[in-house]
């Protein structure tokens, strides 16, 4: 199993996309699942989906987030040297949080020898942070976990690993 790195790229290089330099975030190398146990104190989920600069040009994954097993978001196939991809989604009374990359690409299909990643996609879940609520409501937790997708105003931050 693929451990992240922590605030740096999996290649341990600072992360970078496309120009931007991030302090906080995860580096990881497809294929790869992180997983975090939530308990339902956590309002939202926020990062910035992308493959590191130092990743070859053809380099491309996707990213996507399951909450308690369901999928509630995926990137489609985001290439090396491209705009990131955004995330922002509401994890109200979510349990387990799961953030997933997949090769994408011609070469991300993995051929014999080579790792699926064939191609180098130097994943990276820049900025990634919970969002701890002021006050949990556990009768509002199961309304606002239906609209899956829209940040919850009103909450702490705290990165990813702090």
């Amino acid at each position: 199993m693929i451990q992240p790195e922590r605030d740096v790229s999996f290649s341990r290089n600072p992360i970078v996309l496309v120009g931007q330099a991030y302090d906080k975030g995860l580096g990881t190398f497809p294929p790869s699942t992180i997983s975090y146990s939530l308990e339902g104190r956590y309002s939202a989920f926020s990062a910035t989906a992308g493959i590191n600069d130092d990743a070859p040009r053809d380099a491309a994954a996707v990213f996507q987030v399951y909450a308690d097993g369901v999928l509630v978001h995926t990137t489609g196939p985001v290439a090396a040297h491209a705009s990131p991809a955004t995330i922002d989604l509401c994890t109200a009374g979510v349990q387990q949080l799961d953030l997933v990359v997949a090769a994408a690409g011609e070469r991300g299909a993995g051929r014999v020898g080579f790792p699926a990643d064939a191609a180098g996609a130097v994943a990276v879940w820049a900025g990634a942070r919970l969002f701890e609520p002021a006050a949990v409501d556990p009768s509002a937790a199961a309304a606002v976990r239906e609209q899956i997708g829209r940040v919850v105003e009103g909450h702490h931050t705290r990165a990813i690993g702090e």
